[in-house]
């Protein structure tokens, strides 16, 4: 039987072999042989040019110094961050309540397996395949990753049951691994720092390469959505933390991708005039994404958002989208789109990406078209 085991990045190789008869036995018996045998093979390290998701797909290196988290993030008001570990990339201590804790990690398993092992640490029976698969989905990097909340008698490593406890947990599958979000501690406290547990989970995004990770939190505590402020001869404007600046293109002022691996985009344009008018335009989006026309009273009655002072039409729709100037085709997109007028004309930002890739970066989105001021 031939075992295999990754641990610490170091691929072994377990040779088990149990009973096996030897034609050579002088006595004509059976010997029993019972010899382990450990072959180690170091991990290779990852090729530089992978993706964020390829990289989650090796194990961690065979180190003892903690590897530094491929994340920025905000820490909630009231919590303290924690000296990170071979398990916890970010520690965290909610409401500086010792018994609290809320940390994350990138292991391997399963979403079922892992969830319910989280169960059994609550006290708690296994959840059935009907009852895992209904289970609620929030996003999570640019992802729609397993929400859980539990309630039991939480039995900690080598912890005596603690009763009356809660578990918050996100589960999302990366590469060959998934990235977990855990929050656990007296119900009380979890109950009342759950929003702070939200707003870190939306807060969490890929680390942009070359990013100093130890400055990421106080950068990000300074402005919630704001990772820095840009802009031209006309506007300012602030970038979302996680969003990253892309070449410059024909017919925009600036270009943005968001999410896990970029698959969002995000973009501003100047055009003269009213550029065809309100109308004209919110249906050249929904012609893009493969929708109906609206009528003058639907687009009237979208919901408004502020930008530049006045109120503007926040579009939102869902579809197979496909641009014809760029070739670029998304089946099952979602996009985003205002238009405010400017003194050059319109301004208009239009984001699209896949359905729940780009609704996990709305309030990023919405932020980025407030920010926008007039030099």
């Amino acid at each position: 039987m031939t075992q295999i085991f990754v641990r610490a990045g170091v691929l072994s190789l377990s040779l088990v072999l149990t009973a096996i008869p030897l034609a050579c036995d002088r006595g004509g018996g059976v010997k029993p042989i019972t010899e382990v045998r450990q072959l180690e093979t170091p991990r290779t390290a990852p090729p530089a040019t992978l993706t964020s998701a390829q990289r989650f797909g090796f194990s961690r290196p065979a180190s003892s110094t903690p590897r530094q988290a491929p994340f920025t993030y905000t820490v909630p008001q009231g919590w303290t961050e924690q000296s990170p570990d071979q398990i916890r990339m970010i520690n965290l201590r909610p409401a500086g309540d010792a018994k609290t804790e809320c940390y994350v990690s990138v292991l391997g398993g399963g979403v079922d397996a892992n969830v319910n092992r989280w169960r059994k640490q609550m006290s708690l029976p296994d959840f059935t395949a009907e009852e895992l698969a209904a289970l609620v989905k929030k996003p999570l990097l640019g992802e729609s990753a397993t929400y859980v909340e539990f309630e039991g008698s939480y039995v900690g490593m080598g912890s005596d049951p603690q009763p009356d406890y809660k578990l918050l947990g996100m589960v999302l599958p990366v590469g060959g691994n998934a990235v977990f979000i855990k929050m656990v501690g007296p119900k009380s406290v979890v109950e009342a720092e759950k929003a702070g547990f939200d707003a870190f989970c939306a807060s969490l995004q890929m680390r942009v390469e070359g990013e100093d990770t130890a400055s990421a939190p106080a950068q990000a505590a300074s402005s919630e959505t704001a990772s820095g402020a840009e802009g031209n001869e006309s506007f300012t404007w602030s970038s979302p933390g996680g969003w990253r600046k892309s070449a410059d293109k024909p017919m925009r002022i600036v270009t943005y991708t968001g999410g896990l691996d970029g698959e969002v985009e995000c973009y501003a344009s100047v055009f003269p005039d009213n550029a065809g008018g309100v109308e004209a335009n919110v249906n050249r989006w929904a012609k893009q994404i493969n929708h109906t026309p609206m009528t003058a009273e639907e687009i009237a009655a979208l919901p408004k958002i502020t930008m530049l002072g006045q109120e503007a039409s926040l579009l939102e729709l869902e579809g197979d989208f496909s641009d014809s100037m760029s070739g670029k085709q998304i089946q099952g997109a979602v996009l985003f789109g205002v238009i405010a007028r400017v003194p050059e004309g319109s301004l208009f930002v239009k984001m699209v990406g896949p359905a729940s890739a780009a609704r996990a970066q709305k309030q990023n989105f919405l932020a980025f078209c407030q920010s926008f001021k007039q030099r």
